[in-house]
């Protein structure tokens, strides 16, 4: 059941793809923002949660983190 749960978050996530930018950022920094911005909205919800909450959380992250779409 939890696989099942991860599997239906990531393609929450994947669904919808943005594309985002920071000026003066290399591919690793963006992967590895993107991950932890992930993993922090993974962590803050129950599975029981909206995936659109996740998501939500996911792109204010990395709006705070200092991306744009």
């Amino acid at each position: 059941m939890k696989k099942l749960i991860i599997i239906f978050l990531s393609l929450g996530l994947s669904g919808c793809t943005t594309i985002y930018y920071k000026s003066g950022t290399t591919q690793a920094e963006f992967d590895k923002d993107s991950y932890e911005c992930r993993q922090q909205a993974y962590s803050a919800i129950s599975p029981l949660d909206n995936m659109f909450l996740t998501q939500d959380m996911y792109n204010e992250c990395m709006k705070v983190r200092g991306y744009t779409k």
